[in-house]
């Protein structure tokens, strides 16, 4: 029996869900490589600040100079605020959405441009595990989901990959526009649980 409380039930007995909000910046070398990340966390964040060790947040992904900044808005906060549902997720899903803004800005498919950055068997901090590991979860999901496949109009495909702890997982999904409103139809996952 599983059993998970409702939002309702969330919010009347849990703090609220942090605030947050994330900056990103990028350079790149002579060769049009991406050379540089800067990713700036802003949010509000009580349970951390009690209970957790600030750490750099994974990432996936190979990267020569990467800087991470935190401001911690805890005192400026109205309502408490906790993690929901993971504790060091910081900004994964944006660093993804960032990671395909640079896809298009050097016209790679976000697919390859990711496994460009999954090259070599470097590992992933902090929890020290290999890339190899991501590039297979990734690798997956692509070819169980058909990467690139022919869509019909108003359709795509989205991808993200997100390490946690000593777990990594990737994901694919694909979307369909119709009438300015935007459908998930189907969503491949691909998971090494560590």
């Amino acid at each position: 029996v599983k059993m998970i409380w409702t939002r309702e039930d969330d919010q009347q007995c849990n703090l609220g869900h942090l605030f947050q909000h994330m900056e990103y910046q990028a350079a790149f070398d002579k060769d049009n490589k991406l050379f540089a990340w800067y990713e700036k966390e802003i949010c509000t964040y009580t349970w951390g600040a009690k209970y957790a060790d600030a750490q750099l947040p994974d990432v996936a992904y190979h990267i020569p100079n990467i800087r991470y900044d935190f401001e911690n808005m805890t005192g400026e906060e109205l309502v408490h605020s906790s993690a929901w549902r993971g504790v060091t997720g910081h900004g994964r899903f944006y660093s993804e959405c960032f990671i395909d803004e640079i896809a298009v800005f050097l016209k790679k498919d976000p697919y390859a441009f990711r496994l460009e950055l999954l090259e070599g068997d470097r590992e992933i901090l902090p929890n020290r595990f290999p890339a190899t590991k991501v590039r297979r979860v990734l690798t997956l999901a692509a070819q169980k989901a058909e990467w690139g496949k022919k869509m019909e109009p108003g359709s795509g495909q989205g991808m993200a990959v997100c390490p946690y702890g000593t777990s990594c997982c990737a994901v694919i999904a694909e979307v369909l526009v119709r009438d300015n409103k935007l459908t998930v139809t189907k969503i491949v996952i691909g998971v090494d649980c560590g």
